[in-house]
């Protein structure tokens, strides 16, 4: 196509340098190879890598986590025990980002780190007062997306790990072979606080959406269970082309 645009150019130049109304058969020339040119089948791109701007998160637990207790001691810290925390609702916002590499099969491989901290709600727990929460996460996935216009549905499974610490008041029981046990006065007193940690594998699977709103920019969110019964709802922005 390319090179009988470029024939129909020369044709046309030639008539242009040797007829006097040469010039308005160059200008319908052109007009022609214009619309030829635009009539050209265009090249598959290959699609573009993407960047997803993390900013609000969702994480509820279905079984409850176990965390590692904590209380200052002299300036340091003094492990006291370990404490199964159910149920709870974390409400959070932050900051992360997640670098997705699609290919023209449909696979996709992505990678992510955020920050995240706010608050749990509904949890079950032995104290009256809780601090926020900070959450780490750092994830890789592996999937297939499926893109429908300016909406991109994709899948993958997910691997990687985290972390939570917040801090509570006043605790009053950890448990000790199965059964509550009391904290001894020695190590927890009134108006004491200890902080709470644990990190975590992140094994399961992930679905979602991208929606391009812009050339360069659109949404996101996406949905996760892990195998642990923790899952998690995310949601945000991203930069760059789904290839719409």
């Amino acid at each position: 196509m390319h090179s009988c645009n470029h024939g129909i150019g020369n044709v046309l130049g030639v008539a242009v340098r040797r007829t006097p109304k040469g010039v308005l058969g160059g200008v319908f020339g052109a007009c022609l190879v214009a619309v030829l040119a635009q009539s050209s089948p265009a090249q598959a791109r290959s699609p573009e890598p993407i960047l997803d701007i993390l900013v609000a998160e969702a994480v509820g637990e279905l079984r409850g986590q176990t965390y590692d207790v904590y209380r200052q001691v002299e300036g340091n810290d003094a492990f006291v025990g370990a404490l199964q925390v159910p149920g709870g609702t974390f409400l959070g916002a932050g900051f992360g980002l997640r670098l997705i590499v699609p290919t023209r099969s449909g696979l996709r491989f992505s990678g992510e780190l955020s920050i995240q901290g706010g608050r749990v709600r509904g949890e079950e727990a032995p104290w009256p007062a809780s601090s926020t929460m900070v959450r780490v996460e750092a994830l890789t996935g592996l999937g297939y997306q499926v893109q429908l216009g300016p909406l991109v549905l994709h899948a993958a499974a997910m691997l990687g790990g985290d972390f939570a610490s917040f801090k509570t008041a006043q605790p009053t029981l950890l448990p000790s072979a199965g059964q509550p046990l009391i904290v001894s006065n020695s190590l927890t007193t009134a108006g004491d606080e200890q902080q709470l940690r644990r990190w975590g594998l992140r094994l399961g699977a992930q679905a979602g959406a991208h929606i391009q709103l812009a050339k360069s920019a659109g949404v996101f969110s996406d949905v996760t269970f892990d195998y642990d019964g923790q899952w998690r709802v995310r949601s945000g922005i991203f930069v760059g082309n789904t290839g719409r």
